[in-house]
């Protein structure tokens, strides 16, 4: 198994920038983690195909 990308101490924040590389619109999720929305008016975004 690869060595993880950052470890990250359970009280630090962390801002994530996602980008969709893809030819079709998709909706970004994360999955198996535990976190707090900060800004829940942005929890969703579609993201337009080729573009972040």
């Amino acid at each position: 198994m690869p060595a993880p990308l950052s470890v990250i101490a359970a009280s630090e924040r962390v801002e994530l920038a996602v980008a969709n590389q893809t030819m079709m619109p998709h909706p970004a999720h994360l999955h198996g983690h535990s976190f707090q929305n900060l800004y829940p008016i942005r929890q969703s975004k579609l993201a337009p195909s080729s573009k972040s």
